[in-house]
This record gives structure tokens, sequence and C-alpha cells, in this order.
């Protein structure tokens, strides 16, 4: 059994979905999946996964709740930001919501899509941290010379991870309440947190973490996207995460990732439900983009038809 975790708004409903579809697609093994939603009723696809996918034993969402999470403590020194949104801190209190006899979690970010079966290596990950480590994850950066404002900012030392994909240790978690200690260093250190939980969660274990192969978190971005060899990812790797402003269901961000939005697209057509997800910004710079960009002309009507729908 593989229990996954996800928090979000209704902005990543859609992504939530495709994130799902991917991963039923390709885990051979029975899957628990647990939400934290800031509204859980505008999220209207749950049947339709359930009927679908056979080896979906549990499907919870839960409505967060500031009564029960002490999110005060988070959300009155936030700083909103257009790419971060408060539901990124829920992960922080999912011992809140998780079920008492779910001992580990395997936490996701809605922009992660699953590309192929990475049950063993899920399995793998997670003895190495059972009665070892709070967490495992993958490092996103090393300390140098080009980062150290950022490490010098967190006062930490030598390496910062990638908040996507999180391997949690719940039962260590609710043993040396994690939550509350998370919360009470925030409350001292909130004024050095830019990239939000990831800042945080971070600055708090300073490195303490397992180590988990790229394979099982590999970014996708307009940064990195044409230095990318696509046959080498699409064999090689488990997890794509769409890291950055620039997302898959956006007109720009389709632009410049040419290779690799229809990973993130396809998952609608298997569930039959849209052809595409395109976020309707009306930029007229977008569409001039999409017309210059290196997808094959065909595939720019069906995406501009779409878009019109």
């Amino acid at each position: 059994m593989i229990n996954l975790l996800y928090v979000l708004d209704e902005n990543y409903n859609l992504p939530l979905l495709s994130s799902i579809t991917s991963l039923l697609e390709n885990l051979t093994t029975k899957v628990s999946i647990y939400v934290i939603h800031k509204n859980k009723e505008t999220f209207e696809h749950k049947e339709i996964l359930q009927t679908r996918y056979k080896n979906l034993i549990d499907f919870e969402i839960f409505q967060f709740d500031e009564q029960i999470s002490d999110f005060k403590a988070i959300s009155s020194k936030f700083i909103k930001d257009q790419h971060y949104t408060e539901a990124t801190y829920y992960k922080i209190f999912l011992s809140d919501y998780i079920p008492a006899d779910v001992e580990e979690i395997l936490y996701i970010d809605p922009d992660v899509i699953c590309i192929n079966n990475p049950s063993e290596l899920i399995e793998e990950c997670f003895t190495n941290i059972r009665n070892r480590e709070y967490i495992a994850a993958n490092t996103h950066a090393i300390k140098n010379e080009s980062n150290k404002e950022l490490f010098d900012r967190l006062k930490m030392d030598t390496k910062y991870f990638n908040a996507g994909v999180m391997f949690i240790n719940l039962k260590y978690w609710r043993e040396e309440k994690i939550n509350i200690k998370i919360l009470n260093f925030y409350a001292k250190n909130y004024k050095k947190i830019v990239w939000a939980d990831q800042d945080l969660l971070n600055a708090f274990f300073n490195g303490k973490y397992h180590e988990i192969p790229d394979s099982l978190n590999f970014p996708i971005s307009s940064s990195n996207h044409d230095s990318l060899d696509k046959n080498e990812i699409l064999e090689n790797k488990y997890f794509l995460h769409f890291i950055g402003k620039d997302k898959p269901w956006d007109m720009k961000g389709i632009s410049r990732l040419p290779n690799f939005y229809e990973i993130y697209q396809n998952n609608f057509k298997l569930l039959k439900i849209n052809k595409l997800h395109l976020n309707k910004n009306k930029s007229f710079s977008d569409f001039v983009n999409l017309i210059k960009s290196d997808i094959l002309f065909k595939k720019k009507i069906i995406i501009i038809l779409n878009y019109f729908r």
C-alpha cells in the first residue's frame, strides 16, 4: 500500500486530477490518497477516479480547518505571491488530518506527473527512512558562491531540497510533534522566508533528510527545457515536476515547454473529460509566442480551438 498526500486550493483542481491519473495509470500497488483542500467541494472528479481505478483503495478529501490547525501562526505573517498560495503550507499540518494508522506518506505537488512505475523505488525510499529520518527529498541546490545568499539568509549549512516530492515518516513526525516545532521555528524566523514552505522546511531540517534520486523529482522548466533529452527522460525518470511559473496548462507555459506539455495534458484524454486544460488569461503575446513555438502547426490549431471552447 502506498499512501499519497496532496495539499491545494481550487486553482489546482485540474492539475491534481492529472497528477493522480498519471500515478494510478503507472502504479501497480494499492493506493490510498489523502487531500487537504482549501475548498473541497470544488473538486468534482473523485467518483470518476474511484470508478476507473481499482487499485485506488481509499480517497479522502479533508477540508482545511483553521480551528483544527493553528494556521494563524502562518497566515498572519504569510506574504502572498502569484506563484504560491497559502495552501502550500497545509502540508505542515498533515498530522491533524491523516488517519492515525497511517505511519508513512508520500507528499506530491499537484504539478508532478508520473511517467513510469515507481512502486519498487518508493518502497525502497520508505525503507531507508524508517526509524532513521523524518523525511526524504531530492537536493535542489548545494551551497556555492552563486547561491550563498540563499543559505546565508536561511542560516543553512550545505544543501537545499525541493519540497515538491517528500517521503514523510509520519509515525516519527507525530511522536516528535514536528508540526509544533516547525510553527515555533517559523514564529522566530518568518522574516527569512521567501520561497514559502520550501524555505521553511529547509531552514528547519537544515540538511537532515535522506536523499532520493532525481528520477523521483525531475524538474521541468522553461529554463532547462532546451537542454533536456526527452527520450532519455521518458525512459529513466518516474516523476516530472513542472517547477516555476511556466505551467503546461498556461498558453505561455505550453509555448515554452513544447516537448513536455502533452505529458500533462494527455491525462485528461484518458478520462475523457477535457481535450485540454487551458487557463484563459487572454494575453495576445501568449498567442504570438505559441505560433512562434516549435509545436507542430496542427497541435497549435488544436490548442487555440480548445482555448476558445
